[in-house]
């Protein structure tokens, strides 16, 4: 059992590993498997002791999320088991009634706040989705199905490699509905040849099948893929830059229109509908990576989290009590202070583990009860402060800054002084209008 390194509810991300087909846009850690080869049991064995071995007693659950892979393929019986097994993990929100227990009675209500006490999120392929396996999922513990809908037209959808139709794309997004189940969706634009019209087309439909959440997804090239091979070979079709800019705009306005709310660059959300579990990832919150290939990360207590910042340092050193407010906070070493010569009993910020991508081994592993880790890091503040960047401008809440490092700060106060930050007194943030050229301002920092 590792140590207790946090004070906060932890999220939970399990990889499923196996796809019946890699899309050639998509490198993501996968593996060829049908609902016939996967090795169900076994998978859900070896998740729980994986669970057993990294969750630190006395922890709260915050959210779950089921990625891949294809989640849907596998049994939704281990899925519930699995999920089931998290509830025994919860002393800390075992207090009254159980949340987990909240939520499975509001999976078929119509009030979604109810659910929203621990999201549980499965993502699923449209050419598996149908009303029975909407069913099984809810009544396993889902409360969210992301659906990997990316468009409404064949056409495209052929050309992205995806195993369904526009018709099974639209029958699995009523199927979940039908299961009273909450759904996010995933849109791909900016296809070569695409049209503004023709990606606001997928836009418009997924409001009128009345979905209130979407992810969408300016197509990207990865090296490591079918798409990165052919464009290396000059055969992949050429993307006009311009109409993928123009889509995005168009994108965002009629999502703006139907009362969505644009919560990180690649996210809508309608109201106060978001998808909470990347939330708590994109804050830098602890999670649990489970599975062949996850990443988890395990934050020290109060790193940075109840910092007190102050808006008015901007001196690119920290805050000290003589200044006023700590604006590191009161557990925070700096990255100075994380020498070689370190004393050993000072923490690092943040611990993280990559697990091998192995099914084999990962199941080898687990059956012999060793964590199946690859690859391990002890995060420094400089790390964190680099993902803060990378992941915190992404939102509409923008970046902490008691999670940057005093040269980060001083680089985002110029940025702010020339007008392309705007700061609250605890966040630098992208204006709105700039989220379009967020690459750009992440270089410049």
């Amino acid at each position: 059992m590792l140590a207790d390194t946090t004070t906060e509810p932890l999220s939970v991300y399990v990889h499923v590993p196996w796809c019946v087909r890699k899309c050639p846009y998509c490198d993501f850690a996968t593996k060829p498997g049908t609902p016939e080869t996967i090795p169900h049991q076994a998978f859900g064995q070896s998740l729980a002791t994986e669970l057993d071995l990294r969750w630190p007693e006395g922890h709260g659950l915050a959210s779950v999320y089921f990625g891949g892979g294809t989640p849907s393929l596998w049994d939704p019986a281990e899925l519930g088991a699995f999920v089931r097994r998290l509830d025994e993990r919860r002393p800390a929100t075992r207090a009254g009634s159980s949340a987990r227990e909240h939520a499975l009675r509001a999976s078929t209500a119509p009030n979604a706040s109810a659910r929203r006490e621990l999201e549980v999120t499965v993502e699923c392929n449209p050419s598996e989705l149908t009303l029975c396996l909407a069913l099984k999922l809810r009544d396993a513990g889902a409360t969210r199905l992301s659906i990997g809908v990316q468009s409404f037209s064949d056409k495209a959808l052929g050309f992205l490699g995806r195993r369904h139709s526009a018709a099974q794309a639209e029958a699995g997004v009523n199927a979940a509905r039908g299961a009273g189940l909450r759904i996010s969706t995933d849109h791909i634009y900016g296809l070569p040849g695409e049209s503004v019209e023709d990606a606001l087309a997928t836009t418009k439909r997924l409001l009128e099948l009345g979905t209130n959440h979407v992810s969408a997804y300016a197509l990207t090239i990865e090296r490591d893929t079918r798409f990165g091979e052919l464009a290396r070979q000059g055969r992949l079709p050429t993307i006009d830059e311009g109409v993928v800019a123009d889509t995005y705009l168009a994108i965002e306005a009629a999502l703006d229109a139907a009362g969505f709310t644009h919560y990180e660059v690649s996210n809508y959300g309608r109201g106060a509908d978001r998808a909470d579990h990347n939330s708590r990832v994109w804050r830098q919150e602890s999670y649990l990576g489970l599975g062949p290939g996850a990443v988890g990360t395990l934050y020290t207590p109060g790193w940075a989290h109840t910092a007190a910042v102050s808006p008015n340092n901007t001196s690119g050193r920290p805050t000290t009590s003589a200044d006023g407010a700590d604006a590191i906070g009161p557990h925070v070493v700096e990255p100075s202070q994380h020498r070689a010569d370190a004393p050993s009993d000072v923490p690092p910020p943040a611990h993280r583990w990559r697990n091998d991508g192995s099914v084999t081994g990962y199941l080898s592993a687990l059956g012999a009860r060793r964590l199946p880790s690859a690859d391990t890091e002890s995060m420094t503040h400089a790390d964190i402060g680099l993902e803060a960047l990378i992941l915190g401008l992404r939102t509409r809440e923008g970046a902490a800054i008691a999670h940057l490092t005093p040269e980060l700060r001083h680089r985002a106060h110029r940025l702010h002084a020339a007008g392309r930050l705007e700061q609250t007194p605890t966040h630098y943030r992208v204006p709105r209008q700039a989220w379009l050229h967020l690459d750009a301002l992440l270089r410049a920092l």
